[in-house]
């Protein structure tokens, strides 16, 4: 996530801390038919099946979720990811921009802006996925 701001354009401060960056990834069907979204700061995991119509509205469930101790900073972004995306309805909107960063050149660059029904708009980036 690169930015977080709600309704009334103000930072959103638990999904804006550096040192505790929110990830998005979202999944394929494995073992059903349902395709898989979840949050994460490197604690829990958040998340729940989702529906992406094709005018791009973005529908999320929800599913069991881990509840490990994590630092309260940790655990607020996580709240707060929790509050907003599960069981959530937004408009996501995709922008391919040019890679100016020259150690993945050949990788696309894209943001993906996600406006949510209750008026919070969320911005990610895409990166490659690191591999232990």
């Amino acid at each position: 996530m690169v930015s977080a701001v709600d309704s009334n354009q103000k930072t959103i401060i638990e999904l804006s801390r550096p040192d505790f960056p929110v990830t998005a990834y979202f999944a394929y069907p494995m073992y059903n038919d349902e395709h898989h979204v979840g949050f994460s700061s490197a604690c829990n995991g958040v998340g729940g099946s989702y529906i992406l119509t094709p005018d791009n509205k973005l529908l999320i469930g929800s599913s069991p979720q881990t509840m490990m101790g994590c630092s309260p900073k940790r655990e607020a972004a996580e709240d707060k990811i929790r509050e907003l995306e599960q069981l959530s309805k937004s408009q996501l909107t995709l922008q391919r921009l040019a890679n100016t960063t020259p150690d993945s050149s050949s990788l696309p660059y894209y943001l993906l802006t996600q406006k949510l029904d209750t008026g919070e708009t969320l911005i990610w980036k895409n990166e490659v996925k690191k591999i232990p």
